[in-house]
């Protein structure tokens, strides 16, 4: 069922030249590295939940092979930050892998993984028009992939509790992987 909603709202942007992408970009403009889009990002005050799109210049360390940019998702318990999850998109708007950041890169608290799952089944924005349109696709995007979003979330805990414990990453489940593809 996620996937087809994904699908469905996808083939209705595609038949209008239009992506995700396109959709939260001011009028036509194409959109400059690092800013966030929209401007002011997509909040919902109500369930302490928000979300924004933005790119890396190509030669950015991380980027990875035919991403554009990527869309992050953040809830807010108890008003802190945590990021939920990143969604790397293709220049047409395509899902191409999820992936997590560092708790440094976004300022937020070592946040359970327990907590995280909780977020990833709860996250969403009540947004309308484009907005709407585009928390709802996110939203499918999370349910098509739930399994593999919670795999990754629990390989990143494994992953902390190996640097914590001073073991080298590659012996932490999962090897070396970071990101995880749709």
């Amino acid at each position: 069922q996620a996937a087809d909603r994904r699908r469905r709202q996808e083939l209705r942007w595609a038949k209008q030249g239009l992506s995700a992408i396109h959709l939260l970009l001011p009028d036509g403009e194409p959109s400059r590295v690092g800013a966030h889009y929209p401007p002011g990002d997509v909040t919902d005050a109500r369930l302490g939940t928000s979300f924004y799109y933005h790119s890396h210049g190509p030669a950015e360390r991380g980027r990875m092979a035919g991403e554009h940019g990527h869309f992050h998702l953040f809830a807010r318990p108890s008003g802190r930050l945590l990021h939920v999850v990143s969604i790397a998109v293709s220049p047409l708007g395509q899902p191409l892998a999820f992936t997590q950041v560092n708790g440094w890169v976004t300022g937020e608290a070592l946040w359970s993984t327990t907590l995280r799952l909780q977020w990833l089944r709860r996250w969403q924005v009540a947004a309308s028009g484009a907005a709407g349109a585009v928390a709802r696709w996110l939203r499918a995007l999370l349910d098509e992939h739930d399994q593999l979003l919670r795999r990754l979330l629990r390989l990143r805990q494994d992953r902390l509790s190996a640097l914590a414990q001073g073991r080298p990453l590659e012996r932490a489940r999962g090897g070396r992987h970071s990101k995880k593809h749709p």
